[in-house]
């Protein structure tokens, strides 16, 4: 454990364990402080920069918070955290990955009815990001779209949605931009090679 989290770069990619060892060691850190200082219902947030200063805080500044021991303190969340993650994810750490915690989880209103779910939903990916970086990404929320604009060259300007511009479950622009849209899209690919969304549902003919 230790040598994964001392290797680790801070990337929150679908395939670090890493990511997801540090989420939950951060969770249960909130968590257990504040079960200590009998905080029962919390509204807000303990900020991201209050957690680490938590974390980072010498030996004898958790006794004065009435958290007793740093290091048996600490300990505890690691093993409480590890103990969650193995429930889980299974006992194999070396299965464990950010990815899999962080699956899409679309939901199509028709999708939603039992039975149904395979036809309407799109795939539930692996999504590197997270909710506290700058690719905000979680199984319930994520970007509506992705647009850069250079104005000094407004004609290259890229945009990327998440799926495509057609809800029909027939239509090829239905999911056409979401191999796009999972990976980012930083050269605009989505822009440049998607051809234009042009469908005919019904036709009348005299």
């Amino acid at each position: 454990l230790v040598k994964v989290l001392k290797g680790w770069d801070g990337n929150a990619s679908a395939d670090s364990s890493a990511y997801l060892v540090a989420g939950a060691l951060r969770r249960k850190l909130r968590e257990r402080a504040l079960a200590t200082w009998h905080v029962e219902k919390w509204s807000g947030t303990i900020s991201e920069d209050l957690t680490t200063e938590l974390a980072r805080a010498g030996a004898d500044a958790f006794p004065r918070a009435g958290l007793g021991s740093r290091e048996t303190f600490l300990r505890g969340c690691v093993e409480a955290a590890l103990a969650d993650l193995a429930k889980r994810y299974g006992t194999d750490r070396a299965k464990w990955s950010w990815g899999d915690a962080n699956r899409m989880q679309v939901k199509h209103p028709l999708g939603r009815i039992p039975g149904l779910g395979w036809i309407f939903n799109p795939p539930a990916l692996r999504q590197s990001g997270g909710g506290s970086v700058v690719k905000a990404s979680s199984p319930a929320y994520g970007q509506s779209m992705r647009f850069i604009l250079d104005w000094g060259a407004p004609e290259a300007a890229t945009l990327v949605v998440p799926f495509g511009v057609s809800g029909h479950v027939g239509s090829p622009h239905r999911l056409d931009q979401l191999p796009f849209w999972h990976a980012g899209d930083p050269a605009g690919e989505a822009t440049r090679l998607a051809r234009p969304a042009v469908g005919t549902l019904l036709e009348f003919k005299p």
